[in-house]
C-alpha cells in the first residue's frame, strides 16, 4: 500500500484512481489465468474422454466364467481405486502445502458403504 501512496504522490494523481487501476490490472491477469486453467482442464477431461471411448471399443468382452469374476470383485477393486486416489492426494496436498490445498473441498475418500454400495449399483 505504501507503494502505491508513493506512486500516487509522485504521479501528483489522489490514490484512489490509481488503487482502481491496479486492482483492475490485477483481477485481468487472475482472469486470463482463470481461463487458461479452464482450457487446460477441459482438454484434460475430452483426453480422458477420448482413451475411456477407445479403451471400451477396443477391450474385448470378458469371458462368461471371467466376467463372474470380475463382477464378484469389483465393489472391493472400487473401494482400493478410491483408497490410491485418497493416498495420493494426501501425498500431494502434504508436499506442496502452499500451492495444492483441497481442504475446501470437503470430501472423505476413505473407503466406506457408500463407496461399496455405489461399486455395486454399477
Amino acid at each position: 500500500m505504501k507503494m502505491l501512496a508513493g506512486h500516487a504522490v509522485w504521479r501528483g494523481q489522489p490514490l484512489s484512481p490509481i488503487a482502481e487501476a491496479a486492482i483492475a490490472k490485477r483481477l485481468d491477469q487472475i482472469d486470463r489465468r482463470i481461463a487458461w486453467l479452464e482450457r487446460d482442464v477441459g482438454m484434460s477431461v475430452e483426453t480422458l474422454a477420448l482413451f475411456v471411448r477407445f479403451w471400451i471399443t477396443t477391450t474385448p468382452p470378458l469371458p462368461e466364467a471371467a466376467a463372474k469374476a470380475a463382477r464378484a470383485q469389483k465393489g472391493t477393486r472400487y473401494d482400493n481405486v478410491v483408497a490410491a486416489l485418497g493416498r495420493r492426494l494426501n501425498r500431494l496436498r502434504h508436499q506442496n502445502k502452499s500451492r495444492f490445498d483441497l481442504s475446501f473441498l470437503q470430501i472423505d475418500l476413505r473407503p466406506s458403504q457408500c463407496s461399496r454400495a455405489a461399486a455395486l449399483a454399477l
